[in-house]
C-alpha cells in the first residue's frame, strides 16, 4: 500500500462468467482408479462406438450440437454395420425370419441399403 486513501475497486464495464460443472456421476471414483490404469497402460483400445458418442457428448455440451449430431449419426451406423456383421445374430435372424425377408444373412441387406443411398 502506498499510504494512500482506500478505495473500492469497482469496474465500470461488468462481467458475467457462468461455470458449468460435470455431474459426479461422470467422475472416475477411487474405486475405479485401477481398472483405469489397467486400461491406458493397456494395448486394448475403446469400441469405435464408444468413442463416438463420447464425442458426441462432449460436442453437444461445448454447444456444437450440429457436430454431435453428425457423430451420433456415424455412431448408428457403425453399430448396425457391427449388428450386421455378427455371425451370432445373424444365425439367430436367419432361423426366425430369412423365408420373410428373402436374405440369408442381414449383412446381405445392409450392403443392398447401401447401395440404394448411393
Amino acid at each position: 500500500m502506498d499510504n494512500g486513501k482506500n478505495f473500492q475497486f469497482q469496474p465500470g464495464i461488468g462481467d458475467t462468467i457462468r461455470l458449468t460443472m460435470t455431474p459426479e456421476e461422470k467422475y472416475i471414483s477411487a474405486s475405479e482408479w485401477d481398472k483405469v490404469r489397467e486400461f491406458v497402460q493397456g494395448k486394448s483400445r475403446t469400441p469405435l462406438v464408444r468413442e463416438l458418442l463420447a464425442e458426441a457428448e462432449q460436442l453437444a455440451g461445448n454447444g456444437y450440437r450440429r457436430s454431435a449430431l453428425a457423430e451420433v449419426v456415424t455412431a448408428l451406423e457403425v453399430a448396425i454395420s457391427d449388428f450386421g456383421r455378427s455371425q451370432n445374430i445373424n444365425s439367430k435372424l436367419t432361423t426366425i425370419c430369412s423365408e420373410r425377408l428373402g436374405i440369408d444373412k442381414l449383412h446381405n441387406q445392409i450392403d443392398t441399403w447401401a447401395l440404394v443411398e448411393q
